[in-house]
């Protein structure tokens, strides 16, 4: 979800160091960054979520107004730890993983399979295309669907395409993308629907 006012992420990573009982540092599953992370007491726990935290262990973490206190690595105002437990352990769904690579946390997924989706206004619908033979292009920008974030990621036989989107006004919005081949041609387009209520 948008928060009005408040810059709002949700990482997910690995800790890779320990720096003191209330501070570690996180690579994350992008392994594009690495994030210190500062437990105080004003940090809310998920229920259930444990405080042990250990080396190798997948975190999953909300962020408020990120800030920079040096370079590198990142400094975050951390209010929120939603997951804590060994790498083996956790169970991450697509929507966790799509977080780290967009810096938003999605409320719906599509897919080539799954073109429509009926959400409520300022939430983030995330797209996903596999990019091989040809690319795809976001055609426009609508009045009531904004992109957000964009991200693609290499993988074996294929690139892994992402945006997200802020639904922003209530009604029916077509979102384009053009299908670019080797040639540019882009004359096909994949369309997909987002219903705003």
């Amino acid at each position: 979800m948008l928060e009005d006012g408040n810059s709002r992420s949700t990482f997910i990573g690995k800790i890779i160091e320990i720096k003191n009982d209330d501070e570690f540092v996180v690579e994350t599953l992008d392994k594009k960054n690495y994030i210190i992370v500062d437990i105080t007491e004003d940090v809310m726990f998920e229920d259930g979520v444990s405080r042990d935290f250990l080396i190798g262990n997948i975190v999953m973490f909300e962020t408020i107004k990120s800030f920079r206190v040096t370079d590198y690595p990142l400094q975050h105002n951390v209010i929120r730890i939603i997951a804590n437990d060994k790498d083996e352990i956790i169970s991450v769904d697509s929507r966790e993983t799509l977080s780290g690579y967009l810096g938003v946390f999605p409320d719906v997924v599509l897919d080539i399979d799954n073109r429509e989706t009926t959400v409520k206004e300022k939430n983030i619908v995330a797209i996903t295309l596999q990019e091989t033979d040809a690319s795809y292009e976001y055609e426009k920008e609508t009045e009531s669907v904004i992109l957000i974030s964009e991200s693609k990621q290499q993988q074996e036989q294929y690139i892994e395409h992402y945006w997200a989107f802020a639904a922003i006004d209530k009604g029916v919005s077509e979102i384009a993308f053009n299908v670019l081949d080797s040639e540019k041609t882009g004359d096909e387009k994949i369309n997909f629907i987002i219903n705003i209520k």
